[in-house]
């Protein structure tokens, strides 16, 4: 698709990122508190089922494939695919954030990389196909 819808498609292939950053961070530091060795206990699920944090972060991955396909519904297939690969960028931030901790210089730099390498496949090469 071209014209229009394209630009709102983005938009909501962004917004998906943010879900899916958001969902791995708030995951990730309510798994963290289990104990280590039940890593593989069969009822680690059953335990996270019952933390909020966790059920929190599974809306936002529901909300994320929402996002998703309305903008794959919306744009190109060969567009909003690397857009979401932003939710690295997003969950590298958010998880700083919830360390207190800044970034380090070197992960600015791959950031910073990864946001111009996207921005110019999205400007200059002018992706076509479904």
């Amino acid at each position: 698709m071209t014209g229009a819808g394209q630009p709102l498609a983005v938009v909501l292939a962004l917004a998906a990122a943010c879900c899916f950053a958001v969902a791995a961070v708030v995951q990730q530091g309510a798994a963290s508190r289990l104990a280590e060795g039940r890593a593989f206990d069969p009822a680690v699920l059953l335990r996270l089922l019952r933390k909020p944090a966790w059920l929190a972060g599974l809306a936002a991955v529901i909300g994320g494939f929402g996002l998703q396909a309305a903008a794959l519904g919306l744009g190109r297939l060969v567009v909003i695919e690397p857009v979401l690969a932003s939710s690295l960028l997003f969950a590298l931030a958010l998880a700083a954030r919830r360390a207190r901790r800044r970034l380090r210089p070197g992960e600015w730099a791959a950031a910073l990389a990864v946001v111009a390498g996207l921005a110019v496949f999205l400007v200059a090469g002018q992706p076509t196909g479904g």
